[in-house]
């Protein structure tokens, strides 16, 4: 899961915050803040946390939630396009959120049934 030049931490473990996009940022004007998890606990499940930064204003950092192309550029940078990537909308009762701005792709290493491709 680890794109090509991305620091790591835990003796070389895919884990950490970082900020990625510095091209991407230079075309589109922002760059992601990004944790990413691998499956340390054998779960069979990856993790990346996302939120977009916009830059600084009347002294404040400004997020927004990431958009689509930004979800989709960061699924390619860490598992490649071709990996299919999911994000939940879990009942309300198991609703947890830390941070109004962030998004979530989750990989799993089975497979996921996914709905037939005229459906997508």
């Amino acid at each position: 899961m680890q794109p090509p030049g991305m620091p790591t931490t835990h003796r070389g473990q895919d884990v950490g915050l970082f900020q990625l996009g510095v091209g991407f940022a230079k075309t589109h004007g922002y760059g992601l803040q990004v944790i990413i998890a691998g499956d340390h606990m054998n779960t069979g499940w990856e993790h990346a946390s996302a939120k977009q930064y916009l830059g600084r204003e009347d002294g404040r950092d400004r997020w927004r939630c990431p958009t689509w192309h930004s979800m989709t550029w960061l699924r390619d940078q860490l598992w490649g396009n071709e990996q299919l990537a999911v994000q939940f909308h879990v009942p309300i009762f198991e609703h947890i959120n830390v941070d109004d701005h962030v998004l979530h792709l989750w990989v799993y290493a089975g497979e996921i049934p996914q709905p037939p491709e005229w459906m997508v």
